[in-house]
Order: structure tokens, then sequence, then C-alpha cells
């Protein structure tokens, strides 16, 4: 995905990760900061100390990772953008609708509103 990107822009959300567990979507970050060494790519884990301190009106990172109720709770609340995510992931997907975590997972489809939109779909091993 990061040689599909490129190279780092400024301007918007390019990939969004998504995760069923706080704890893997941790390791996720650490792993793609360790891939993306020496590139200038923008890596984001949503925290609740992101979604409290952050302004997401300034807010601009190439790969954001989440959980889906955390990335759901921000879009509900009109504090981030979507709209310019080149690709979705969902990682361990089979967990994440085993969990059935439907309607968050919905309502990240529907802020993803660009029309170039890759889904990425990832299963447990």
């Amino acid at each position: 995905m990061l040689m599909k990107l490129k190279d780092p822009e400024n301007g918007g959300i390019r990939v969004v990760i998504l995760c069923h567990t706080r704890e893997l979507s941790a390791q996720i970050f650490r792993e793609c900061k360790k891939l993306a060494k020496g590139k200038k790519f923008g890596i984001k884990l949503m925290t609740k100390n992101l979604l409290r301190n952050v302004d997401f009106s300034k807010f601009s990172c190439d790969i954001l990772i989440s959980t889906p109720l955390r990335l759901r709770f921000s879009i509900k609340k009109k504090k981030i953008d979507l709209s310019r995510v080149e690709f979705l992931v969902l990682d361990e997907s089979d967990k994440l609708f085993e969990l059935e975590l439907f309607k968050q997972i919905d309502s990240v489809l529907k802020a993803c509103s660009n029309p170039l939109l890759d889904f990425v779909e990832v299963r447990a091993r």
C-alpha cells in the first residue's frame, strides 16, 4: 500500500486501517511506522487523547489506524473528513464481522466518499 501511495501528501487522510481491538491497532501502527521508515508519511493512531486534543479541521495524515467504534464516534461528531481516503483496509475482517461491528463499519464506508476508493480485506490467519 505504501508503494501505491508513492509520496506523502498534505490535505487529507489517504488510508484508513480498521482493526477490531485497540491492541491490534497499536501493533499495526508500530509496523506501519517501521515499513515507512525513511519516508515522511504521516501515520496516526486514533486514540482517546487524539480525539480530545486534535483540531480535526487542521488534521492531516496519510494513514489513520483505528477501531471502528472510535472512528465512527469522530465521524458522528463531524470531527473528521474521510472524503480523500483512497484505501480502506479491514484488518482481520472475519473478526470485525464476527463481532457484529456492521453499523460502525457502514458509517466509515459512507464517510469515505472518494469515488476512487479501493477496498482491502485482510483475514486473520
